[in-house]
């Protein structure tokens, strides 16, 4: 073989091996978005890959933002820790990379919720949120700019109330740097329905808080958050997610109104409220999620009932709680919470008769 053959040997080799590198960063990059935790951990971030990874990590991140199904468990918080390691090792190989600091200020909020569902007592959902708001404010976003961002930020702020509730002076920091973000947001610029939701649950928790600061303010949230919901439903009309959110929207602006003194519209909202559940548990006989939301309902119910001194009403209502707790118990029978519920309902019944 002459001189020029090796030549040519030489070069689709060469070539070979290129596409075969050029391809494993892809095959890297592309697994991403499908991955799980331990396909995660078999990335390693590099300066040849990791404006790719950093790409496709975003538009996880995003989607794990946006998805407000409530899949937790402790194979998602390890899933969202390493994608937070591998934001991290993008942000070490580019610290002016402003979009993986704004993606790590969310999956950092995504993780202090898991954390405060599967062990609220932990102190490093604390942490997370912490680390979310620094995050998120390291590159603020403009009135009327990036929507999710914002609406994050304040939701991580929000948590915070919550985390230093007996501290009145973090708390009013922490509302008001909420309120001020919230405030940023421009509804018209909530690009879709996954955003609107999130943008409600955001008003409603800001009207929780509000309640505790500033009460006079804490309707306007809560209607917000109304409108917003029944907005989406409009497009959406058989949209679960989004009808638990607005029974939840009417359970809180019933419980501002008893507040208030005003018991007639109260009932008025808690029956809004049980008639979305009647309505989703007609569709879904065996969720549990939604069971387990119209117990909570039911128990405040008869709380009020009780409070008007009518006991045959309270006792009605308490009934039907147990029954769904007994359906409950059916489909988690070591829950502890719901056996727990049994109990306390039983006993409440029987102190009625």
């Amino acid at each position: 073989m002459g001189e020029s053959g090796f030549l040519i040997i030489f070069l689709v080799v060469l070539m070979g091996f290129g596409v075969f590198f050029m391809n494993s960063n892809n095959l890297i990059v592309n697994r991403i978005l499908k991955a799980d935790v331990n396909d995660l951990a078999s990335i390693n971030v590099n300066k040849a890959n990791y404006k790719n990874v950093a790409s496709k990590l975003s538009k996880m991140v995003i989607d794990i933002t946006l998805d407000t199904s409530h899949n937790l468990d402790t194979s998602s918080l390890d899933k969202y820790k390493k994608i937070e390691s591998l934001l991290n090792s993008v942000i070490s190989l580019d610290p002016s990379d402003n979009n993986a600091q704004i993606m790590l200020g969310l999956i950092q909020n995504k993780i202090g919720q898991l954390e405060d569902y599967l062990n609220p007592n932990d102190p490093d959902s604390t942490k997370n949120y912490e680390n979310s708001v620094a995050n998120l404010t390291k590159n603020p976003s403009q009135p009327g700019g990036d929507s999710l961002q914002n609406i994050i930020l304040a939701d991580s702020l929000l948590h915070l109330c919550q985390k230093y509730a007996n501290s009145k002076d973090k708390v009013s920091v922490y509302a008001n740097q909420a309120i001020e973000t919230f405030n940023k947001i421009m509804s018209g610029s909530l690009k879709d329905n996954a955003y609107k939701q999130l943008y409600a649950i955001t008003a409603l928790n800001l009207g929780n808080v509000e309640s505790q600061i500033n009460p006079s303010f804490a309707l306007n949230y809560y209607q917000l958050a109304q409108n917003t919901l029944q907005s989406i439903l409009t497009s959406e009309p058989n949209d679960v997610g989004t009808k638990l959110e607005l029974a939840n929207v009417y359970t809180n602006i019933a419980n501002y109104y008893l507040i208030n003194n005003n018991s007639a519209i109260a009932m008025n909202n808690f029956n809004q409220s049980g008639l979305i559940y009647q309505e989703l548990l007609a569709h879904n006989p065996k969720s549990f999620d939604i069971m387990n939301n119209y117990v909570s309902e039911l128990s405040q119910l008869g709380k009020v009932h009780e409070m008007q001194n009518n006991k045959l009403e309270a006792s009605r209502t308490y009934t039907q709680a147990l029954d769904l707790c007994n359906q409950m118990l059916a489909l988690k029978p070591n829950d502890m919470t719901v056996k727990t519920n049994i109990t306390n309902l039983t006993d409440t019944i029987n102190n009625l008769k």
